[in-house]
């Protein structure tokens, strides 16, 4: 009842909603970049919103399957194919035992979560299985390498489902279109420092196209864009940060904290991505342009609740659905 690593990928990971309540103790909270994927890929198969999935990026691991699974994928599109047949993303699919899960080529986004009914056998540190790399921490304690084994938490037998075929694609799929629209706005609201910047750089910060570049990672998305400009120098303590806090560097560019930012620092704050607008942020490619629009703390809390009943109906829906599908075939 596990899985076998044939190919590690890069950075790829176990992760969960996220180790919190631990940031004043120095210790980020790590998690899902994309949360909103991570949990819909739960959903699919039946399973609680916050339980372990594998976290990947292109080139994405080679999976063998030795036992019979349950799966979902959602995020990122990397051409998924089980023994060479494509499978959809955010969509329910059994597996049967000694086949291989690749991926081909990336199509759209950056991570691929992939979910197994049930979950994954992880370490749990802090309440949470997420992968602290630095640490070594949670999860498997480090990112997968080749030959890993990652055990399943329960062990299902689908041949009445699968009768010998490599696997069987149910035939409904999630609409996640709602959580990743396809304009290129990300949305922020004002930081605390935010008033240190000239007006005509507040100006620049929301009418110029910014991109992500090649030396980001998961501690933070570095952006390249007009060089912004503060009315004047501050010598500011460090305090504290989160994921989404835009900082301004001392050359004038930005960067946007990610899952694994450290806990504090002593850049000026001029931002936070909203929260509804971190998934679209984390599924964003290096050197793919977006633009930066303000907006207020009202419209931010609107647009999360939005975010938050959609992913209840989610859950509501495709539980149930799986839960019916299984109980009719056992």
């Amino acid at each position: 009842m596990s899985i076998k690593i044939i190919k590690p990928g890069v950075f790829t990971t176990l992760q969960d909603k996220g180790r919190y309540g631990f940031q004043h103790l120095g210790i980020n909270p790590s998690g899902a970049m994309d949360i909103v994927s991570a949990r819909i890929a739960n959903f699919i198969v039946g399973n609680c919103s916050n339980e372990t999935v594998i976290e990947s990026h292109f080139p994405a691991p080679q999976i063998l399957f030795e036992e019979d699974a349950l799966i979902s994928l959602s995020g990122a599109d990397f051409g998924a194919m089980i023994n060479n047949q494509p499978i959809p993303i955010n969509t329910p699919i059994f597996v049967s035992k000694l086949t291989m899960l690749q991926f081909t080529k990336p199509i759209k986004g950056s991570r691929n979560y992939l979910a197994i009914r049930g979950g994954f056998d992880a370490e749990t540190w802090l309440d949470s299985t997420s992968t602290n790399t630095r640490l070594k921490k949670g999860g498997i304690k480090r990112v997968f390498k080749k030959e890993d084994v990652i055990r399943f938490n329960k062990l299902n037998c689908y041949t009445t489902i699968l009768k010998n075929k490599d696997c069987f694609v149910l035939h409904y799929s999630v609409d996640v279109s709602q959580f990743h629209p396809p304009s290129n706005i990300i949305r922020f609201i004002e930081g605390i420092e935010y008033s240190i910047l000239k007006n005509n750089s507040k100006q620049l910060l929301q009418n110029n196209p910014l991109l992500i570049t090649p030396q980001s990672d998961r501690m933070g998305n570095r952006l390249l864009g007009v060089v912004l400009e503060r009315e004047k120098k501050l010598e500011l303590i460090s305090s504290a940060v989160t994921k989404g806090t835009i900082q301004l560097l001392p050359d004038g560019q930005l960067i946007i904290l990610m899952a694994d930012h450290q806990t504090t620092g002593g850049y000026p704050r001029v931002g936070h991505v909203i929260t509804a607008d971190l998934p679209k942020l984390a599924q964003l490619k290096v050197g793919e342009p977006f633009m930066l629009n303000k907006v207020d703390i009202k419209t931010a809390h609107h647009l999360l609740s939005e975010m938050e009943k959609g992913l209840q109906q989610i859950q509501a829906t495709y539980s149930f659905k799986i839960e019916e599908f299984l109980s009719l075939i056992s």
